[in-house]
């Protein structure tokens, strides 16, 4: 185990923490000691010092060369978030940037306007400090903290290429002391995210990242999506949770995006080609013959601008109006199981206008016509009554001399026919469909 460091070593103050500090600018480093994300769980003084529910983000520290001396959850310096739409929440004990600047303190307007940065200034922090030049978590508890005598007297040894790579690691999933108590589950195996020029990254500490990239055919170290297109060409990937497949604690290897293996990603393409292997890839109904309807090309060899979701479940939902999927050629549903179509009061196929519009069910190759229900039965049901009379005639006494007794090789496969017409009559309505309509 390589012992820390001095925190003075790591940043000494220009001068001794002074009386009239609000008086100047400067730049200052704290340890963080608690972060208030929930004020109403915090004892009511603090809630009061801190502004209410409005002080959401505010952290307690200690200035790095002046820790305080009696160690209490909450100590008496105080820095609220510099930025009010973008921040970063840090953690116990890691380091951040602190500033001071102006503030609205007790309705003090007059004092605000007339000197900003003295009496109405309060500290802001706007930077977790990156010790361990690791994206996940950079703690650095007190040199003379219980954790780190802990630390020091324990067995285990790292590098110093380990600990500039992830901190150190431990047999136990998260750091609950050196954390004071918060929940922060430690994730030993996230790797950085390999950068390429021009990029412009921002991460999150489990493995989320959005990258505005683009196109980059030079450099050792070549990415997938820059085969095809032009230098220079944007692209955008959002990426929720990395592949941890391949990776392992000794390798600190930044990665690079997998659409395939990475857990949820968004890809806006502008020329690049995807190497995305999607579940199904069946365009089966496609034929040219069809209306002159194109394949899609597979999204594999696809280089033009396009946009890629991909996670194990995408789930659409409008709570007010609608879905609407609009293409300038054709919308394919593929699957490697069945497509389902629930409504609870319709679904309608409609095809355009065009003479030539036709819906095939079944195959592209579909020639049957659908028979029109309602006329066809029509027609029918006049064909059985026309039948009927018949039956009945021919069960009358013809065809024979007096004393007109009726024709016995005609009667009984006469009244055969009229049961069955009758049959067929009282049956007609069940041949209609409930739900499937055509016109």
């Amino acid at each position: 185990m390589i012992k820390m460091a001095l925190v003075t070593s790591i940043h000494n103050l220009n001068s001794k923490f002074p009386s009239k500090l609000k008086n100047t600018l400067k730049l200052l480093t704290g340890r963080v000691t608690d972060v208030i994300l929930d004020p109403s769980s915090v004892p009511s003084e603090v809630y009061q010092k801190i502004g209410g529910n409005i002080g959401i983000g505010t952290v307690y520290f200690d200035l790095l060369d002046y820790p305080t001396t009696n160690k209490v959850q909450y100590s008496n310096l105080i820095a609220y978030p510099l930025f009010p739409n973008n921040i970063q929440y840090p953690l116990p004990n890691e380091l951040i940037s602190i500033i001071y600047l102006p503030a609205f303190i007790n309705s003090d307007l007059e004092n605000l306007q007339n000197t900003p940065n003295m009496g109405s200034a309060i500290a802001y922090y706007f930077s977790t400090i990156n010790i361990w030049r690791n994206f996940h978590h950079n703690i650095f508890p007190s040199t003379n903290s219980p954790e780190e005598e802990e630390l020091n007297n324990s067995n285990e040894k790292r590098s110093l290429e380990e600990i500039g790579a992830g901190a150190y690691n431990t047999d136990t999933p998260s750091y609950n002391t050196p954390t004071n108590g918060v929940n922060f589950s430690e994730k030993s195996l996230l790797r950085d995210l390999q950068p390429y020029v021009g990029d412009i990254i921002y991460k999150g500490r489990w493995g989320q990242s959005i990258r505005f990239g683009s196109t980059v055919k030079g450099g050792n170290n070549p990415n997938s999506w820059s085969s095809e297109g032009e230098e220079g060409s944007p692209i955008t990937i959002i990426r929720n949770g990395q592949n941890l497949e391949n990776n392992n604690q000794i390798d600190y290897t930044p990665q690079v995006e997998d659409i395939n293996k990475d857990i949820s990603s968004i890809y806006l393409t502008s020329t690049q080609k995807i190497l995305f292997s999607p579940s199904s890839v069946n365009y089966n109904s496609y034929d040219t013959s069809f209306n002159n309807v194109k394949k899609p090309s597979p999204p594999s060899i696809f280089d033009k601008n396009q946009i890629i979701l991909t996670s194990n479940r995408l789930f659409f939902n409008a709570s007010e109006d609608s879905i609407l999927l609009s293409a300038k050629e054709s919308i394919n549903l593929s699957t490697l199981s069945s497509i389902n179509l629930e409504s609870q009061k319709g679904i309608i196929l409609t095809p355009g206008e065009d003479s030539s519009s036709q819906i095939k069910l079944g195959s592209i190759n579909a020639q049957e016509s659908v028979i029109l229900g309602d006329k066809f039965l029509a027609d029918f049901n006049q064909l059985l009554s026309q039948l009927k009379s018949l039956s009945l005639s021919l069960q009358s006494d013809i065809g024979t001399s007096v004393p007109f007794v009726p024709n016995p090789s005609i009667l009984i496969p006469a009244k055969s026919l009229e049961l069955t017409i009758n049959s067929l009559q009282q049956s007609i309505e069940s041949y209609k469909s409930k739900t499937s309509k055509t016109i």
